[in-house]
């Protein structure tokens, strides 16, 4: 039998215990940094081929097409308009360049493991959005952490970053597929002191939302599924909620309300091809809410630059905001000095252009300095970079 003191003694190490893990959580912790980041990739598509004849190469042209278009707009489902309609019937007209990649035959399979990846070319594609009058969704998007248990008959475990995988492959693809990013968290001493799998299990939002201060995330999902194989197939019960976090200057304040309406997706014996859409589904979703730019009629948009103080920066100006997909056209007025006036043709509302043109950091709203609305904001500051 243990002794009072041995109890004591055993006590007192496990509280010290914790007192040395919260303070090795401060001294090797750092920020992981989710800002948003342009998707480079959103214009080339990779299709499965059974061969290389024309036929195979025209269809899987117009299935890229299709998939292109999803992540341009937002839309699962893309009108089939009559300029819709004949953009997929002569896809060649809308990609520069496609290679035929080899893959690992499967032992199981008899498919040739061959897959065709179309390089689409940009102007080419906004401009065909633009006259079928599709919304337009800018490339400058936020990655999205995901929170994710898996009940098995082995345990509950969080997905990490570090975790290899069909369930990772498929959300990634999934995500690949509607154009947005994922990213899981490491789970390494800072997380796991905050967040255990009966966290994300017990639907427990506020450490995840501590937890998630540190990847510098607008949005996270979250996860919780059992496993139970019918037949030789997994098959994936749960749901998948997606919050996104309020900027307040003392911290996460969690609530329903975070919870992004349409946002919660409850699924039953799904498959994992269906499991990991869903996911892929409420994360564009969340975006694509504040983001998206509809097809309106465009208008002219008026603005003050400073900061152009040299040639090199005001070519670097006008590059930047001509390849903006939500600018339809750029024009200069008036040169002053180290300033100049533009005039942007675009069928995004005023509040919005100026929030998506802040966004990224290459221009800065002057006119939030000296407390005017954003709707009447005028002048704006060019701070520069590559476009």
């Amino acid at each position: 039998m243990r002794s009072a003191l041995d109890i004591g003694m055993t006590c007192h190490w496990a509280g010290l215990g914790r007192v040395i893990l919260a303070v090795s959580s401060l001294l090797w912790s750092a920020p992981v940094l989710a800002e948003r980041e342009r998707s480079d990739n959103l214009y080339v598509v990779t299709k499965s081929v059974a061969d290389q004849g024309l036929a195979s190469r025209q269809a899987a042209a117009t299935e890229a097409l299709l998939e292109v278009l999803t992540r341009l707009t937002g839309l699962s489902s893309i009108p089939r308009s009559p300029v819709i309609a004949e953009a997929l019937a002569r896809p060649d007209q809308f990609y520069s360049k496609f290679v035929y990649l080899e893959k690992p035959r499967l032992a199981s399979s008899d498919q040739t493991g061959m897959s065709l990846s179309f390089t689409f070319d940009q102007p080419a594609i906004v401009s065909m959005m633009r006259a079928a009058k599709l919304p337009i969704w800018w490339s400058f998007r936020p990655a999205t952490l995901v929170w994710v248990v898996v009940d098995t008959p082995a345990g509950r475990n969080i997905v990490t970053s570090g975790d290899r995988g069909p369930l990772v492959d498929a959300l990634n693809r999934a995500a690949r597929e509607r154009g947005v990013t994922l990213m899981f968290p490491l789970m390494d001493l800072e997380d796991a002191v905050q967040v255990a799998a009966g966290d994300v299990w017990g639907n427990f939002i506020r450490p995840l939302a501590a937890a998630s201060e540190r990847y510098q995330v607008e949005q996270f999902l979250v996860g919780r599924f059992s496993v139970q194989e019918i037949m030789g197939q997994r098959l994936y019960s749960g749901d998948w909620q997606l919050f996104q976090r309020p900027l307040v200057p003392d911290g996460p304040k969690v609530s329903l309300s975070m919870l992004v309406p349409g946002g919660q997706q409850r699924l039953d014996n799904a498959d994992l091809e269906r499991m990991t859409a869903r996911a892929a589904d409420a994360v564009a979703r969340g975006i694509v809410d504040r983001d998206l730019v509809f097809a309106r009629e465009g208008k002219t948009q008026a603005f003050e630059v400073t900061g152009v103080t040299t040639l090199p920066r005001y070519k670097a100006l006008l590059d930047y905001l001509v390849q903006l997909e939500f600018v339809e056209h750029v024009s200069v007025t008036a040169l002053r000095g180290q300033a100049l006036d533009i005039q942007l043709i675009t069928s995004a509302e005023r509040v919005q252009l100026l929030r998506l043109l802040n966004l990224e950091g290459r221009l800065r709203s002057a006119d939030e300095l000296s407390g005017r609305g954003q709707a009447t904001a005028r002048r704006l500051e060019w701070l520069g970079g590559d476009p």
